[in-house]
């Protein structure tokens, strides 16, 4: 969430909605529940308040995914994104920036070749 501290809750909350839309896509053709990882540049005591932020703007992302926060204060954009991918649990992880509007079908066309056994 480099990003955030520069465009509103209306934006990151669209970002926010289309990712949940995604992942219920995704998850209705047998991909497991997702963590969320939302990386961030405060402390860790500003995990509430953005946990806040997104149930405000983006409820359903908590309905298919689980959201985990990550805390980097003064982390700067590829810091953040190394210390969120240290959450991580699955075998395939995907970023996305909080200024990021993803497009329909972003997530499944991403994911496709996963369904492939060979792959």
């Amino acid at each position: 969430m480099d990003n955030a501290k520069s465009i509103d809750w209306d934006e990151i909350g669209l970002g926010l909605k289309t990712l949940a839309r995604e992942i219920a896509a995704v998850s209705a053709k047998g991909h497991a529940r997702p963590k969320v990882v939302i990386s961030h540049g405060g402390p860790d005591g500003d995990a509430a308040s953005l946990r806040r932020h997104i149930e405000a703007e983006a409820p359903q992302l908590g309905d298919v995914a689980e959201i985990g926060f990550a805390a980097c204060p003064d982390g700067r954009y590829y810091q953040l994104k190394n210390n969120g991918v240290r959450l991580s649990e699955g075998d395939v992880v995907v970023f996305m920036d909080s200024d990021t509007v993803p497009e329909r079908n972003w997530l499944s066309s991403l994911l496709a070749p996963f369904e492939v056994p060979e792959a």
